[in-house]
């Protein structure tokens, strides 16, 4: 089993939060395409699309375990057959509130499946773009059964030269791939997002217009990444595309990792300097700000 601890800032207030964790209309902009929650009848029901294996109405009932108004809200979530604990708590900071999510005792991926991780951090930045812009999130979809050639596409605010300076510049890339990597931009340059893995080295690189670099991980081919960029109107339409899997290769862990780059890509180039991504911590990292008293709170049973 595996547990995952995430953070984040939010310029709202606990109360616009802790409404947007409970009310229905508001959590399909930014965490599932259906919801169905009721805190009277301990109830916190999410499906569709934009969860992770597309479950159906029936599969996305799930039991509200209990809930301190404006500070804690824990729920079961059956995921890929295993009952796991997810638990929000709110803390007032200023300028507004901090959002720390747990979630324990999910199963691992399994090759080729998508990450948790990759689910709940965009989910959370969704979270802060509808508060704090007040627009809808554009959601990951599971969905879509992509095999072969992975692609991915996204609009963003921004002219091409920016995007371009985003993809090659380091100190930009460390602020939306989430760790400090490296690159040399030019055919043959090294590129490095310091995985330990994934890209190699530059292929094609095209001012403003296309990167391109090599690809490997762990136990499979060699493949390519590849980013175009087109602008129109102070706008860049940018498309990712990963080739040279095999054919039948179900690719949904490509697919989604690549929509939550595109989307964190997308918002911090519209956000500006303020923006930053969601912060992992690590168990230890868990504070007396962000330390979850599990045991000694009452649950709240239905009808209490």
């Amino acid at each position: 089993m595996a547990e995952l601890n995430l953070g984040i800032d939010i310029k709202a207030s606990v109360e616009k939060v802790y409404l947007a964790l409970t009310d229905p209309r508001a959590l399909t902009n930014w965490f599932a395409e259906h919801t169905d929650v009721s805190i009277e009848d301990s109830r916190y029901d999410f499906w569709g699309r934009s969860t992770p294996d597309n479950p159906s109405r029936e599969q996305g009932c799930h039991r509200l375990i209990r809930v301190i108004p404006e500070k804690l809200l824990e729920f079961e979530w059956r995921l890929r057959d295993i009952d796991s604990i997810v638990q929000y708590e709110l803390h007032t900071s200023s300028p507004g509130c901090v959002l720390t999510m747990y979630h324990r005792d999910f199963p691992q991926s399994r090759p080729n499946q998508s990450s948790i991780g990759d689910f709940w951090s965009h989910a959370l930045e969704g979270l802060r773009h509808w508060l704090e812009r007040g627009r809808a999130y554009q959601l990951l979809d599971y969905s879509q059964v992509q095999k072969g050639d992975v692609r991915v596409s996204v609009e963003i605010d921004a002219v091409p030269s920016m995007v371009f300076r985003a993809l090659t510049d380091a100190t930009q890339m460390e602020r939306w791939i989430g760790s400090k990597g490296a690159i040399d931009p030019k055919p043959g340059g090294k590129i490095d997002f310091g995985w330990g893995m994934g890209p190699i080295k530059i292929l094609e690189i095209v001012p403003d217009a296309k990167l391109a670099y090599s690809w490997q991980w762990e136990g499979e081919p060699e493949t390519i990444a590849t980013w175009t960029l087109g602008g129109s109107g102070g706008k860049t339409r940018v498309t990712i595309v990963q080739s040279g899997f095999a054919p039948d290769r179900d690719n949904e862990d490509y697919f989604i990792g690549w929509s939550k780059f595109a989307a964190r890509l997308k918002t911090m180039l519209e956000e500006g300097p303020d923006w930053s991504r969601a912060k992992v911590y690590a168990n230890e990292e868990r504070t007396e700000a962000t330390t979850t008293t599990i045991d000694p709170i009452p649950s709240r049973d239905k009808g209490e």
